[in-house]
């Protein structure tokens, strides 16, 4: 689960559930269990753990797909940690919010709208546009919506199977800040037959559903790719597209597509009981969300889980080196200051103490490496110099922070698209600060 899960460390006690809530006690047997084979009792256990957990009144209808909370809750505190460590102006801590309200789509809702009421529940200014196909999951969605008072910040939209995912120009809107997506695993009901036959163990929990809930054309690595076509022509009116996997070689198939392909991207492992899922998400913006959220590892109690050995990670943004002994802080920042100076790196402290001093820094590219300092003096020579030094990261091509400590530096890749200019940056810092 994911680490602010609040089911991860704590488990639902059924028991202590069904002394609050009369239509859960009904399905708790005397041990404190229930039967996670009984619909009833798992649509009966979703509306009371959101009722209980988030305050959230939410009705269910017997033949759509029943949410498990915990794992819709690791979908959002994701994409939450993925907004926020892509924030422009580096960083937006945990919980902090930008002045402008975000926008979240969420492709093929449900009746539940899991999703939007979550999301707005944890981040009250966040707002969604909900979609989907099926005319009778948006009436439910609806009356959930309304149920919660969240009208104002929920639009729902009843769309068609032939209608572009991400219809912005239909709809009026100009950007969002993410897509998210639960998408129809199969391909067909056999494939959904065959799915379940290989699998070493039954399905831990009963599974109801409409066919367009669990069954598109191509699977869902079809529908992904379609998010993919259509976020190559939208590109950065959308801030992050994202989606969950269902299947292990979905990821496998879009992190090698996204990386082939030099785009910005992220993935997440999660792991609940029995279940398995991953979450992508890509970005066509320069920012770079951070290790913990763009590689993000499920853990379990037997440790941290390496996805790395599962499908192709994106670039780490995280590079630190031991000093060879400790420094003066000060000194310290008084030489890199005047190293970064002249190779035209603009350097601005934040947050300077006793212990550490910490930096935001953005440059227009390499204009640190050697044939970089000779086409300067070269350009200096001739009065022909180009303006190199960037004024700050909105023209900026390449950004990071630097955390000095007296025996430790380290640098966190926060703008780019060129790991290797990032890579050469690290090198350069680290051969000017043990020199």
């Amino acid at each position: 689960m994911h680490e602010r899960n609040l089911f991860c460390q704590n488990q639902p006690d059924f028991k202590a559930l069904a002394l609050k809530y009369k239509s859960f006690a009904e399905h708790v047997r005397a041990d404190g269990s229930i039967d996670f084979q009984d619909a009833a009792a798992l649509r009966t256990l979703t509306t009371t753990l959101l009722e209980d957990s988030f305050g959230l009144k939410v009705q269910l209808p017997r033949d759509r797909l029943c949410p498990p909370v915990p794992n819709r809750l690791d979908y959002t505190l994701w994409l939450q940690d993925l907004l926020d460590s892509t924030e422009p102006s580096c960083e937006t801590k945990a919980g902090e919010e930008r002045e402008n309200r975000p926008c979240v789509l969420d492709i093929g809702t449900g009746s539940s709208v899991i999703y939007p009421l979550l999301g707005c529940t944890l981040r009250p200014t966040w707002s969604f546009i909900a979609t989907d196909i099926d005319g009778d999951s948006i009436v439910h969605a609806r009356q959930n919506v309304a149920l919660n008072g969240l009208e104002d910040q929920i639009r729902l939209l009843n769309t068609r199977v032939e209608d572009k995912l991400i219809n912005l120009d239909a709809w009026g809107v100009e950007m969002l800040d993410a897509v998210m997506c639960n998408p129809p695993f199969y391909d067909s009901a056999e494939d959904m037959q065959k799915s379940e036959s290989i699998k070493e163990e039954h399905p831990f929990a009963a599974l109801m559903a409409t066919k367009n809930e669990l069954i598109t054309p191509g699977g869902e690595l079809a529908f992904i790719r379609r998010i993919l076509a259509e976020s190559r022509t939208l590109g950065t009116r959308v801030r992050w597209y994202t989606s969950l996997c269902g299947h292990l070689s979905t990821l496998q198939e879009i992190s090698r597509e996204l990386s082939e392909a030099n785009i910005n991207y992220g993935v997440g492992e999660f792991v609940q009981a029995r279940t398995k899922r991953w979450v992508i998400g890509w970005s066509f913006q320069s920012y770079r969300p951070d290790d913990e959220t763009a590689r993000h590892a499920a853990r379990s109690e037997l440790g941290t889980i390496w996805l790395g050995q599962k499908c192709k990670l994106p670039p780490s943004t995280i590079f630190s080196f031991l000093l060879r002994q400790k420094k003066d802080l000060v000194g310290m920042k008084a030489k890199l200051a005047k190293t970064t100076k002249e190779v035209d790196v603009l350097l601005v402290w934040e947050d300077e103490n006793h212990d550490r001093h910490i930096a935001k820094g953005f440059a227009k590219g390499n204009t640190w490496s050697r044939s970089a300092r000779r086409k300067r003096r070269r350009e200096e020579e001739t009065e022909t110099m180009l303006e190199a030094k960037a004024k700050d990261e909105v023209n900026a091509n390449f950004g990071f922070t630097i955390e000095l400590r007296r025996d430790m530096v380290k640098i966190r890749w926060t703008q780019g698209f060129d790991k290797l200019v990032y890579e050469s940056f690290c090198g350069w810092v680290k051969r000017a600060l043990n020199t």
